[in-house]
């Protein structure tokens, strides 16, 4: 399973990664991946013009979209667009952080949850 990871530069600018997640044959149940510690699960809705400026996230975190689609920007000038089914890890806590914009005409629907570390 793919994960968009934003990460902390050492020079404070954000950048992105793919990862993998590692998923487990679980028979009947399917691939499962190991459980992720957790304070517990927020789920959130954004207008069209969301737009969250430069910003960190307070802690680690997984960001999934459910509807709509956000252009997100890294501190190393890369960006992407991300839409219903992706996954984002974010964990930049410092440093410059990211700017994350709606690039919907509606309402843009997803979940987070807080990783404890």
């Amino acid at each position: 399973m793919k994960v968009t990871h934003i990460y902390s530069l050492p020079n404070g600018d954000s950048a992105f990664q793919d990862l993998k997640i590692t998923l487990i044959d679980q028979g009947k149940f399917g691939l499962l991946s190991e459980p992720v510690k957790g304070p517990g699960l927020v789920f959130r809705e954004m207008p069209s013009n969301y737009d969250s400026s430069w910003h960190v996230v307070p802690q680690a975190l997984y960001l999934v979209i459910l509807e709509g689609q956000v252009k997100i920007s890294a501190g190393t000038g890369e960006v992407r667009h991300l839409g219903p089914g992706s996954i984002i890890f974010a964990e930049d806590i410092s440093g410059n952080g990211h700017r994350t914009e709606s690039v919907s005409s509606s309402v843009i629907k997803s979940m987070l949850y807080k990783i404890e570390k």
